[in-house]
């Protein structure tokens, strides 16, 4: 399990259940819980990764807006050496019918006292002929904690035009740091269509981030809210924040380039907030 999490956290790395046919994935609210072939207490619709350790990673505590979420902690386990987060995931090609969604989203909490362990969740669509056709990857910034339940929602952008006929969906706590104190938590999965204002506190996505393919390490981001302006913040894989800058309403453009040519190759992280959106890209210096 560990190296396929290094391998998800490295080529980028959300939840989710679709509101308007929930039966599409099955327990995403995490209300419904049965005890598994381990004698371990389990959300049920899921494979979780418990079956890898010797006690769970994987458990039920209070949730968002319902009773329970799904709780992700870390063992120690004894064949690999190192401490394992826990995981869950839906079948490899999970049905699906019905219109596409637009976005993915849910809520979570993180607690990160290392300041070096990540959580992330990934969502892969495909249609009829088994192509991938979308790929969703969203997780907390690099060094911070989520003590409180925050919301995440990320557009899906698809390929081509094809019906989305199944789909495979996993969420997975990093613990890098061997630290027995970190946890996550997962709740409130949904599709959202449209514009994603079915839910009141979905709004369109005001950043955007595009490469500039002329040179491999600049990248732009586009800017489309308020006009008080955004600040940005570039971490390194390990956490640590290498640059801050503040766009102020003084600018002619709704844009800025980030340079990261000046850094080793490796991966970077930007994350971008105005005061009401927040977001994290991940970034490649190659």
């Amino acid at each position: 399990m560990k190296r396929k999490l290094l391998f998800i956290l490295c080529t980028s790395v959300v939840l989710l259940i679709n509101q308007n046919s929930s039966a599409q994935l099955v327990n995403g609210d995490m209300e419904t819980w049965a005890v598994g072939h381990l004698g371990r207490l389990e959300p049920t619709g899921w494979y979780t990764s418990d079956s890898s350790f010797s006690a769970a990673t994987v458990t039920q505590d209070a949730g968002y807006n319902s009773t329970y979420s799904a709780k992700f902690t870390a063992v120690f386990n004894s064949a690999s050496g190192h401490f394992e987060g826990g995981a869950i995931e839906t079948a490899p090609h999970q049905p699906y019918s019905g219109a596409r969604p637009d976005f993915l989203s849910g809520y979570w909490k993180f607690n990160n006292p290392s300041g070096s362990d990540n959580f992330a969740v990934e969502l892969y669509m495909y249609d009829a002929s088994n192509a991938q056709i979308a790929h969703v990857t969203v997780g907390v910034a690099p060094g911070v904690s989520v003590l409180t339940w925050a919301r995440f929602s990320k557009p899906i952008n698809y390929t081509n035009g094809n019906a989305v006929t199944s789909f495979k969906f996993g969420a997975y706590l990093f613990d890098f740091s061997s630290n027995v104190n970190d946890y996550a938590n997962l709740d409130a999965l949904s599709f959202d269509f449209g514009t994603g204002l079915n839910s009141p506190e979905v709004n369109a996505p005001v950043f955007s981030l595009a490469q500039i393919i002329s040179a491999e390490d600049l990248y732009r981001i586009k800017y489309s809210g308020n006009k008080n302006g955004f600040n940005y913040s570039i971490y390194n894989a390990e956490g640590k924040c290498l640059e801050a800058s503040l766009i102020d309403n003084n600018i002619k453009s709704d844009e800025c380039q980030i340079d990261l040519s000046r850094y080793p190759a490796g991966i970077y992280f930007c994350r971008v907030n105005d005061g009401i959106e927040q977001k994290t890209f991940r970034l490649f210096v190659f």
